[in-house]
């Protein structure tokens, strides 16, 4: 017997299922965070920060645009990071995070013709 769901309703169940995934994740660390920051999409989704706020108190929920990194953004900013400490021979992968036998800096850069123009 097939349920005719309005597209509403499927909508409002996926971004409740979110909600929840993610206080369950939050409420299962050792100490709840005073801060909890949303980043991505879902930071664009006002029902989902009000949800996440209502599902989290005390915990103040933020996108992380409120606190100067557009929500855009965070992803490039992350990999960006990771160049750096690659470029510098710094550890940027912690065996404790990925099971690995030792901390590495990972990753490789690869130059191009623009070699002079990066590193001027």
């Amino acid at each position: 017997m097939a349920v005719d769901i309005s597209d509403a309703d499927k909508m409002a169940t996926a971004c409740e299922l979110t909600a929840q995934s993610i206080s369950d994740c939050v409420k299962s660390l050792p100490a709840r965070p005073e801060q909890v920051l949303i980043c991505g999409g879902g930071a664009l989704n006002q029902h989902l920060i009000l949800r996440l706020k209502d599902l989290l108190h005390p915990s103040q929920v933020q996108t992380t645009t409120d606190v100067g990194l557009p929500v855009e953004a965070v992803e490039a900013v992350a990999f960006a990071i990771l160049a750096e400490r690659t470029l510098h021979g710094e550890v940027n992968t912690l065996s404790a995070v990925t099971g690995a036998l030792h901390d590495v800096s990972g990753g490789q850069i690869c130059l191009g013709r623009n070699r002079r123009m990066c590193f001027s």
